[in-house]
């Protein structure tokens, strides 16, 4: 028979020692794990407080921005008041106002013509550039010219903006459409490539075309009169929405004389 083990008290005291070893390593590892945790949320409350204070800066620099610039605003509001700026913005509106339904001699209404003339006249300065031509009566001329070719023209005015400001000139730019009933004549002058084209021709003659328009009006600052008047025209845009299509609107784009300035002169159009 084999010897009983007796547990001595030395066998006691290693396996005791052995647990308490155990003991204090998994306490150190679990004292490690909450001083990360603490740090874990120290470092988070840290970054709330730290985001709160951003976001909080944020805000307060937006509406000091929002009142600087409200303060901009208003010292250019007395500036361009000073400047005659809105001055220059009326007249404008009333050219386009009593432009609305064209210009011509021809009408009935003889008196509305004539007070269009005597308005072109204090309105622009006497040499004005009316895209490279010189003259007030080069605009009553571009008028004329679209009375004679549109059976009726009506300007739709979108718009009217400060472009520029200095204390030589003050620039506004418009915004506009331009609505014209084309007519017969209008196609074979201004699109005589369409002749051999009889169905586009019929979607031309008798309808409406929708002429995107922006027109640059330079003030003098000092007289307040219009020194130069620029405007294009995008003659491309309203055929492709006229037609429906690219292919239809390239065509009748061929050798056209309808070009983005709009400047048509009467007297170098062959009659058809």
């Amino acid at each position: 028979m084999g010897q009983p083990h007796l547990v001595t008290f030395t066998d006691r005291s290693q396996r005791h020692m052995q647990s308490a070893t155990a003991m204090s390593i998994a306490d150190r590892m679990e004292a490690r794990r909450a001083k990360r945790r603490n740090r874990s949320k120290i470092s988070q409350r840290k970054y709330r407080a730290n985001q709160k204070a951003s976001n909080t800066q944020l805000v307060e620099d937006v509406r000091a921005l929002e009142m600087n610039n409200l303060r901009l605003e208003a010292r250019l509001s007395v500036l361009h008041e000073r400047q005659g700026v809105s001055q220059c913005i009326a007249a404008v509106s009333q050219y386009l106002h009593l432009f609305e339904f064209g210009y011509s001699r021809a009408r009935p209404d003889v008196d509305l013509a004539a007070q269009q003339e005597a308005f072109v006249y204090n309105f622009a300065v006497s040499n004005i550039d009316f895209n490279g031509k010189v003259g007030v009566q080069a605009i009553l001329d571009q008028w004329a010219t679209y009375d004679a070719l549109f059976e009726s023209v009506r300007i739709e005015c979108l718009s009217i903006h400060v472009l520029t400001v200095d204390e030589h000139t003050i620039v506004l730019e418009t915004d506009l459409f331009m609505h014209v009933l084309v007519t017969n004549v209008a196609v074979q002058v201004l699109f005589p490539r369409l002749a051999r084209c009889p169905d586009l021709v019929a979607k031309m003659v008798d309808s409406k075309l929708k002429l995107p328009l922006r027109i640059i009006f330079t003030h003098n600052a000092n007289s307040h009169r219009v020194a130069r008047i620029q405007a294009t025209a995008s003659v491309a845009v309203a055929l492709v929405e006229h037609f429906k299509s690219t292919e239809e609107a390239s065509e009748a784009l061929r050798d056209a004389l309808l070009d983005d300035n709009l400047l048509l002169d009467l007297q170098n159009i062959p009659r058809p």
